[in-house]
């Protein structure tokens, strides 16, 4: 059996392709200044990594006009959401084989001090499930961590 990273998409998991697939994902269509300063990339480095994604067919990219301004856009193709989704399906699959817990780091971060954004529900179902609320804002870092240490201690003994 091979490693699930033997099965990663080139194409695909390079920074700049990832977030553009990842970004179109959230939209229907893009405007290509949007998606350039969202990712944070020259207009060269954009259009060289547009133009990979739309060789392998995972990205549509139309030219035209708003007003007389010329615009270009980018839309994922269906083909590019699948791979995108293979994608995030085999990076989950290898942090999993790693034994990679995002529950403890939350607590570490915690006890360091670090100011964390609790996601909403989905993103990441190891913090919801050791009952970290939901959306939760931290500012008292050392409560958060007591509780989330009490909880993840109590989940281990329910599940192990």
């Amino acid at each position: 059996m091979t490693h699930p990273a033997a099965s990663i998409d080139d194409v695909v998991h390079q920074r700049t392709r990832l977030g553009v697939l990842a970004i179109l994902r959230e939209s229907t269509r893009m405007d290509f200044c949007a998606l350039r300063d969202e990712l944070g990339v020259t207009d060269g480095n954009l259009s060289q990594h547009l133009r990979v994604l739309e060789d392998a067919s995972y990205v549509e990219v139309e030219k035209g006009y708003e007003g007389r301004r010329p615009r270009t856009w980018a839309r994922a193709t269906p083909a590019g959401n699948e791979a995108l989704v293979k994608e995030l399906k085999l990076l989950s699959r290898i942090i999993s084989a790693s034994g990679y817990d995002p529950a403890v780091e939350i607590v570490a971060a915690v006890d360091m001090g670090v100011d964390l954004e609790v996601p909403p529900p989905g993103e990441m179902p190891t913090a919801v499930q050791i009952g970290v609320p939901v959306g939760m804002s931290v500012s008292r870092p050392g409560q958060l961590a007591r509780r989330l240490q009490h909880n993840a201690a109590q989940l281990v003994t329910r599940t192990g």
